[in-house]
């Protein structure tokens, strides 16, 4: 059941209208979401059937979200249809805005409504000249720059996040999302992006791990919630720049001039928060990348459309299925930081003919995982996934991965990228696993998780690093004329006898016995996410908690002995009530404990090896 995104302020306002009796059912409500139906905009939920009514794709206002029963619009229903609905982003993939004369297109930093334009903040008073209230100490810094509005908007989110490290995300019901959802609406209306970004992330991610979804990722979870805490901390503590730490909503477009590109790739996306669509990948003489996309709200039914859909880039008259393997001369060009081009109204884009992936001049910009052109991508582009040009030797396999070798003999891992639209690509993957000594041309780039740090471990160990395989070709494989030299694995099917190795497979570099020092370290911030303050203060968790200290500090790793017992000293709770109950502590003195410890870890797993 794929819904409409739902507006964060829509979802937040819907669960505290509800009276006190129904906030009590919601959970119950939510948990039963397998069991709905969808279809032509209805949700049968058994009992009532709520009708959606999308603006743009997405839920926006309470019109939208119509309930058949008596109780509505306050009812249970309406409510937990809402609480299951994806998160509507900030930033929308709509087309660039038309750019002006001599500023470039997108808006800056800056570029948000003036404050008596905004909305007071609930329980917040404008007026005041000095920070909130915080049990976060709040240093003599004589260069503050948050507004106290931005300050209170922080120190609202950090409370919901600290409630959900009390709780853990067994604990996270829809009251305790929606107080975030809330916060993320405040802090769009006041430019907070990052922070609205992360706490987004948060949200979707306690809705994944309560629903059971596949897609679950405890390790992601854990570093968008630190991310969360460390904007927080530094917009209430007033010790980062605006700068750095607000985000932006939308990229910035630029000009680039003129570009003469050759067609990549294609790759079908698909969003938790209810986007789909196509990205094509070009590159240019100098070997840089540049993208052509078109992601709209809808689920993974609308990629094909997408794929044969017209390029919204000038009047080349391409498909995107056809750009990939085309080519294009552009005049006037604006492009992001990430080399994604522009559509405005002055760019000029015309087709020209298309490079194989065989031709000398292409060829030539596929290398090895460390090599040179791989890091001027990386350096030239503000996304850390970008696509990686690469030449390949399979090995085998390894579970779902395929093992592969680069021509300096580094091993990497290539598995299927993330998404809905993924039958292609898995089979394209099984049949490539079964040619051990293939040679091959590969387009690949780092995993989401790989991205937010959750697979820092294996590069701190020296492991294989993990790459989402996008598309291949040259080499060993003998494509038909019709695919100009490449497959793009999410939408052309492979045949075995496209696939005639060439000699046999070279050795996969095998690691050693590693241990990961911080294993258990990085184990009981997870714990905490999922399970709340009582994963530390069971009895026989502390004995063990300082077990692991110890066994840190005979590592040379004695700052994160320190953390670790001060995160287990912060999670005892403070004393017992009148009834002789455990009473657990009423501050955020854990929520302080773990952004340090995350903090520490998250710095010593990024450090140049």
């Amino acid at each position: 059941m794929k819904l409409p995104p739902a507006d964060p302020l829509l979802v937040a306002e819907t669960i505290a209208g509800l009276p006190a009796r129904l906030q009590k059912r919601l959970d119950a409500a939510v948990s039963g979401a397998s069991g709905w139906q969808y279809a032509d905009e209805v949700v049968d939920l058994g009992s009532a059937k709520v009708t959606l009514r999308p603006e743009q794709g997405a839920l926006r206002r309470p019109e939208n979200v119509l309930c058949d029963c008596l109780l509505a619009p306050g009812c249970l229903h309406r409510a937990a249809v809402l609480s299951v609905a994806p998160v509507l982003e900030a930033e929308t993939p709509a087309p660039e805005p038309v750019e002006s004369a001599g500023s470039p297109e997108g808006h800056q930093v800056g570029d948000r409504p003036s404050d008596p334009e905004v909305p007071p903040l609930v329980g917040a008073e404008e007026d005041r000249t000095g920070p909130p209230t915080s049990s976060i100490e709040q240093p003599d810094h004589p260069a503050n720059l948050w507004k106290p509005t931005e300050q209170a908007v922080a120190q609202m989110i950090w409370d919901g996040a600290a409630q959900l490290l009390e709780s853990g995300t067994v604990g996270a019901g829809a009251a305790l999302q929606g107080q975030l959802l809330a916060g993320v609406h405040q802090a769009r209306l006041r430019a907070l992006h990052r922070l609205a970004s992360a706490t987004t992330r948060v949200v979707s991610g306690i809705r994944a791990a309560r629903s059971d979804d596949a897609s679950f990722s405890l390790p992601s979870l854990t570093a968008d919630l630190l991310e969360v805490l460390a904007v927080a901390h530094v917009v209430i503590s007033g010790r980062g720049g605006p700068d750095q730490w607000r985000g932006t909503a939308r990229t910035v477009y630029q000009g680039v001039g003129g570009l003469r590109l050759a067609g990549l790739c294609m790759e079908p996306v698909t969003s938790a928060a209810g986007y789909a669509g196509v990205v094509v990948w070009l590159t240019d003489a100098d070997g840089r990348l540049w993208s052509v996309s078109d992601v709209k709200p809808g689920d993974a039914e609308r990629i094909p459309a997408s794929a044969s859909g017209p390029v919204a880039v000038g009047e080349t008259g391409l498909s995107h299925r056809e750009l990939t393997r085309a080519g294009m001369i552009m005049a006037s060009a604006t492009a992001n930081p990430d080399g994604r081009l522009g559509s405005g109204n002055a760019v000029r884009a015309v087709r020209a003919a298309g490079v194989a992936w065989t031709e000398p001049q292409l060829a030539v910009r596929f290398g090895l995982l460390n090599g040179q052109a791989a890091e001027a991508n990386s350096a030239r582009s503000a996304s850390a996934r970008v696509p990686r040009l690469l030449s390949l030797t399979v090995c085998g396999s390894e579970r779902d991965a395929i093992l592969a070798v680069d021509d300096a003999g580094e091993g990497v891992r290539l598995v299927v990228p993330g998404g809905d639209h993924r039958q292609v690509h898995r089979e394209n993957l099984r049949l490539l696993a079964d040619k051990p000594g293939l040679r091959m041309l590969a387009v690949a780039r780092p995993r989401p998780d790989d991205v937010n740090g959750s697979a820092a471990p294996a590069r701190f160990l020296g492991l294989p690093a993990t790459l989402e395989l996008i598309a291949i070709g040259g080499g060993d494989l003998r494509l038909p004329a019709a695919l100009n030299g490449h497959a793009d694995l999410g939408f052309d099917r492979l045949s075995p006898r496209y696939l005639r190795p060439s000699g046999p497979p070279p050795p996969y570099p095998q690691a050693g016995e590693v241990t990961d020092p911080l294993l258990a370290y990085r184990r009981r911030l997870q714990r905490v996410v999922s399970g709340g303050r009582r994963t530390l203060s069971v009895p026989g968790v502390p004995q063990d908690v300082r077990k692991e200290a110890a066994l840190l500090r005979r590592e040379q790793l004695a700052t994160a002995a320190t953390l670790l017992e001060g995160l287990l000293a912060a999670a005892q709770p403070a004393g017992r009530d009148v009834f002789g109950r455990l009473a657990g502590g009423a501050d955020d003195e854990l929520a302080r404990a773990w952004l340090a410890a995350g903090t520490y870890q998250r710095a010593l797993l990024e450090a140049p090896q």
